[in-house]
């Protein structure tokens, strides 16, 4: 997976993100139920409530304007799994979530108001 963010992201302040690969069916149906505002303040929570890794993985950063991260691996548990992509935008409405699929290869472009998430294997990249 890779992070992009545009020179003039979130009014030119770091983007939180989390990338959740999530094993539990529940705990997916859950999670997607939340806008990120909704997960950066439960966050804390979830993790305590998953302290083995059992219901999902978690990596997360802190993305300033114009940075880009490239390919970073994710490491996956052996069993099915479905991913998340929270951003935490700065004074801008919208639940700002994205599903993705696991064993692919993605982008997340973190724009001005949103994000999306781009499936580089679709993409020919």
């Amino acid at each position: 997976m890779a992070l992009r963010a545009e020179q003039d992201a979130n009014e030119n302040a770091p983007i939180a993100v989390s990338v959740l690969v999530v094993y539990d069916e529940g705990v997916f149906s859950e999670l997607s139920r939340l806008s990120a505002t909704e997960w950066f303040q439960q966050r804390d929570q979830y993790m305590k409530d998953n302290p083995d890794h059992i219901s999902f993985d978690i990596v997360g950063w802190e993305v300033m304007p114009g940075q880009e991260i490239k390919e970073l691996a994710v490491d996956l548990q052996a069993r099915k799994a479905k991913g998340l992509v929270f951003a935490d935008y700065y004074n801008v409405a919208g639940r700002h979530r994205a599903r993705f699929r696991p064993d692919r290869r993605i982008l997340v472009l973190l724009g001005d108001k949103g994000f999306d998430v781009v499936d580089l294997d679709d993409a020919g990249e």
